[in-house]
């Protein structure tokens, strides 16, 4: 699946906030399963994951082609 990031960041400074967009094609996941993102501390032990479950994959908005 190819995808696009925009504003890719190599760090992120303490206490900053920063707003990650991804661009990918649509598609749908069957029930009882998700989509999982990661986020992942560079050489640390700290990590995100965030699971999408597919009503919510349903309400994005398809961007035009870039």
């Amino acid at each position: 699946m190819k995808y696009l990031l925009l504003n890719n960041v190599g760090k992120i400074d303490a206490e900053a906030e920063n707003i990650f967009v991804f661009a990918i094609p649509k598609f749908t996941i069957p029930e009882k399963k998700y989509l999982a993102i990661q986020l992942m501390e560079k050489n640390g032990g700290r990590h995100l994951e965030e699971h999408v479950k597919n009503t919510k994959l349903v309400q994005v908005t398809v961007l035009p082609k870039l």
